[in-house]
């Protein structure tokens, strides 16, 4: 056996894990609940706010438990700025 056929061998060994992981992946969009994806969706205004940490940590006056919370250091303007980003529960929920 040479060095090409395991190079190929070891290709299609890694391209069936891939196709594997590909499926279960889809599947478990495909089951994901909407209601919770759309109450998350609610959360941030804009798409790229959970990915920035801008979420607001509170909804309708009371602290949001799907909004896992923090404090950062604005450098420029010196003062502390709240960060938010979407929980590993809130997004649990959704990919249950």
């Amino acid at each position: 056996m040479g060095i090409h056929e395991a190079v190929a061998a070891a290709m299609i060994v890694a391209g069936g894990w891939l196709s594997i992981f590909m499926i279960r992946l889809g599947l478990k969009i495909l089951k994901a609940d909407p209601e919770e994806y759309r109450r998350n969706r609610e959360a941030s205004p804009r798409k790229r706010d959970p990915w920035l940490g801008t979420l607001h940590t509170f909804y309708l006056g009371a602290r949001d438990h799907r909004i896992s919370a923090g404090l950062a250091v604005n450098k420029d303007r010196r003062e502390w700025v709240e960060q938010g980003v979407l929980s590993e529960s809130a997004i649990d929920a959704i990919l249950r």
